[in-house]
């Protein structure tokens, strides 16, 4: 199992690479990652298809928006979490408004 730093370095790597639009470093950094932010996810819904959902525009979110990774200010982790995140305050406001 490679050590935390050298997962970070590689994640900066892939990061770096998804700027270029690879998808192929986009898929690497998917099946790093997915299972983290899926678990994440289903914490937050009740709803496994929901998760799901948010878990595939989460990456996306990643592939638009890897320019503005800043690693001064977290992990590639923590900055995935946080775009996972941002997505779901809305949904679950809205899953509460409906009921």
């Amino acid at each position: 199992m490679p050590s935390y730093s050298d997962q970070k370095s590689g994640d900066l790597d892939l990061l770096q690479r998804i700027v270029q639009k690879e998808a192929a470093a986009l898929a690497s950094f998917y099946d790093g990652h997915a299972a983290t932010v899926f678990a994440f996810l289903c914490k937050m819904f009740c709803d496994r298809t929901e998760a799901e959902d948010v878990l595939q525009e989460t990456f996306f979110q990643v592939f638009r928006e890897a320019v503005r990774y800043d690693p001064s200010r977290g992990s590639p982790v923590a900055w995935l979490i946080k775009i996972a995140r941002s997505m779901v305050d809305p949904i679950v406001k809205t899953i509460v408004l409906r009921n």
